[in-house]
């Protein structure tokens, strides 16, 4: 069923940096190899954890480093090692300088106190504390900030949903301990009982899709 916990929070980003020394984008392109293996190796370890947002069968890392189901739908993770599994395209609704701004204001450490409770949220739970879904993750920051409030938590999952692919395109860009990935909330991308933990921090709603990816003991913090 889940339990829901009430939170206000307001989020934010720091721009990137541009790159003209070709010695440069050498090391860049090497770190976004990385990036996409560390991706895929998170997702090996986690068969079936992903749902295909065509047929709804469960999702895997094929022989070609896609993510595929068994009917053979597939999709690309982008250079840094997210995934758009939207079947639709969508405008924007949100320029990305919104969300640039966003990510430099809670860079700024203004919230830290509320991203520690909620962590403190997170780690006091009865239930398992393993697989945190944000579901309306933006460009991240919120999701990035308390897993490192949370500290080393071994075989922790991580993973942000958001149906801009601007916001995810910055959040996989600095977080690449993180998986990434362009949703919607109305069909969410994952297999039944998967998330221990659902964020919903200053996003739309959800529940019947909560309800579903949560395990028995699960947690939507809103």
């Amino acid at each position: 069923m889940g339990i829901f916990l009430q939170w206000s929070i307001i989020g934010s980003i720091k721009h990137g940096g541009s790159f003209d020394d070709g010695r440069v984008l050498t090391v860049m392109e090497d770190r976004a190899k990385k990036k996409i293996d560390r991706v895929r190796a998170m997702l090996i370890k986690r068969p079936g954890f992903f749902q295909c947002p065509v047929c709804q069968s469960p999702m895997f890392v094929d022989a070609h480093h896609n993510m595929a189901c068994a009917d053979g739908h597939n999709f690309d993770f982008s250079k840094k090692g997210s995934l758009n599994l939207l079947t639709t395209a969508t405008s924007a609704v949100y320029p990305r300088d919104l969300f640039a701004a966003r990510h430099q204001v809670l860079g700024a450490g203004f919230y830290d106190p509320l991203i520690k409770e909620l962590a403190r949220s997170i780690n006091t739970h009865p239930g398992t504390r393993k697989n945190v879904l944000d579901a309306g993750c933006g460009e991240g920051s919120n999701l990035y900030n308390i897993y490192q409030a949370r500290g080393a938590m071994p075989g922790c999952f991580y993973v942000g949903a958001d149906i801009s692919k601007d916001s995810i395109q910055i959040a996989a860009a600095d977080n690449a301990d993180l998986m990434w990935c362009v949703a919607d909330l109305a069909r969410l991308p994952f297999c039944g009982q998967t998330f221990d933990i659902v964020l919903n921090i200053l996003s739309p709603a959800n529940y019947k899709e909560f309800h579903r990816i949560l395990n028995q003991q699960g947690l939507v913090i809103k």
